[in-house]
């Protein structure tokens, strides 16, 4: 009881000489800097606190809440640089978290850089982090708070009058952004342990290196089967996968792949069958190989005038796959659909089998688009146009690696390619 009275009187003198809570028991100071303010683009807010004392050991803590107010949901803006008595908050001096972050589609960012002072924010409506990680845009984050940032600034804080200044920086300039502040406050006490590991210095391995050494190409089981009408039908051990394609038709409707007659593919021969859609033609062959299944479509134009052909790959099975990827990257959404030639496909994982899409001639590469939903996936060409009297070949490959994962997959297209050899003089991925 008599320790309870000495404690409340404390907490009342700290109070009534202006020292925040705190401050004469050897907890935490905590001040309010401000409960909610804004800042105007290409504007900087001024704020100031007062350290009666910083002990020795101390550390000081900035924390608020920031994001960018938006009329819509975007994300991942350059938006605010901050200086506390004249020098600027940097990278390094995150602590609440690491400072690099990945998207939900597989990207990573960096809120800045160790050294640098312009951070990167999210543009919300609100500050709410249930709906940014529910939030089907490739920004959005998984995982982390996008809101919340705790910075040690212990070296730039004095006894005394400080000085805390936000900027604002331009966004867009047909945009009436600004940025949203809660919660901002500084704390001086015990140091806590940075989270911030993309700054923490570790010391160089020890010991021998493990070796890796490249497998060769794998044959793999497999039978294959293709019906008169162009579908394929796949079996890698207990695993089926049926592969339909449908091409574009007048109205808005597409044409796609039967079951028909199935029928099996003897190992290194070609097979052909061929269908009809309106105003041209496909010819698909195919070949089985020891790990993968080649495929060469060619689409013809009969007629006088310039037809545009839309083309859709989908693989699906008995249940979803575990995982998938699209262009090396996660999906992120129900309906997800990637672009670019640089890795052209799409990758899905069983517990069994692993089942890869590659894009294999310069226009489907050009043209690709790689998508999954409600348990399929594939490859799609969006964009192909064949001239009056003209054709053309796009060739895809089928890879399936039992027990696989994306990087099995990876690593037989790049066998099968020549992608594995040495890069003479200096070189720079990009």
């Amino acid at each position: 009881m008599k320790n309870l009275v000495k404690q409340i009187l404390t907490t009342a003198t700290a109070i009534a000489v202006g020292l925040p809570r705190g401050a004469c028991e050897g907890v935490p100071q905590v001040i309010v800097l401000a409960k909610e303010q804004t800042v105007k683009k290409k504007t900087t807010s001024e704020l100031s606190f007062d350290l009666p004392e910083i002990k020795q050991g101390q550390q000081v803590r900035l924390s608020l809440l920031v994001r960018v107010n938006y009329p819509y949901w975007c994300a991942n803006n350059p938006a605010m640089t901050m200086e506390v008595n004249g020098k600027p908050v940097v990278g390094r001096d995150l602590i609440n978290k690491s400072l690099d972050y990945q998207c939900k589609n597989g990207r990573e960012a960096f809120w800045t850089t160790p050294n640098g002072s312009s951070w990167l924010l999210f543009s919300w409506p609100d500050f709410d982090v249930a709906k940014v990680k529910a939030f089907d845009s490739p920004y959005a984050l998984p995982d982390a708070d996008p809101f919340h940032l705790v910075f040690d600034v212990t070296a730039y804080a004095k006894q005394g009058t400080n000085a805390l200044k936000v900027y604002h920086d331009e966004i867009l300039a047909e945009v009436d952004h600004y940025l949203v502040l809660r919660d901002v406050t500084v704390e001086a006490g015990d140091p806590v342990e940075s989270r911030n590991l993309t700054t923490v210095v570790r010391p160089a391995p020890t010991g021998d290196l493990p070796s890796y050494l490249p497998r060769g190409k794998q044959r793999v089981p497999m039978s294959v089967q293709l019906s008169s009408s162009g579908a394929i039908r796949m079996k890698v051990g207990s695993r089926t996968l049926d592969i339909t394609t449908r091409t574009s038709e007048p109205s808005g409707k597409w044409l796609e792949t039967g079951p028909g007659k199935l029928s099996t593919l003897s190992q290194g021969k070609w097979s052909e069958t061929k269908w009809n859609g309106t105003g041209y033609t496909v010819t698909r062959k195919m070949k089985v190989l020891e790990d993968h299944v080649t495929i060469a479509d060619t689409f013809a134009n009969p007629g006088k005038e310039l037809v545009g052909v839309m083309l859709e790959h989908t693989v699906r099975s008995s249940n979803p796959p575990l995982d998938a990827k699209l262009g090396g990257r996660p999906p992120f959404a129900r309906f997800q659909c990637e672009s670019g030639g640089a890795n052209p496909t799409a990758i899905a994982r069983w517990a069994d089998v692993a089942v890869g899409l590659v894009a294999e001639d310069d226009i489907f590469r050009s043209h690709i688009n790689e998508f999954s939903h409600e348990g399929a996936f594939g490859l799609a060409d969006h964009e192909l146009g064949i001239e009056p009297g003209k054709s053309h070949t796009l060739e895809w490959s089928v890879y399936p690696v039992p027990k696989g994962d994306y990087w099995d997959v990876i690593n037989a297209i790049r066998r099968n390619w020549g992608a594995n050899i040495t890069i003479p003089g200096p070189h720079v991925f990009v």
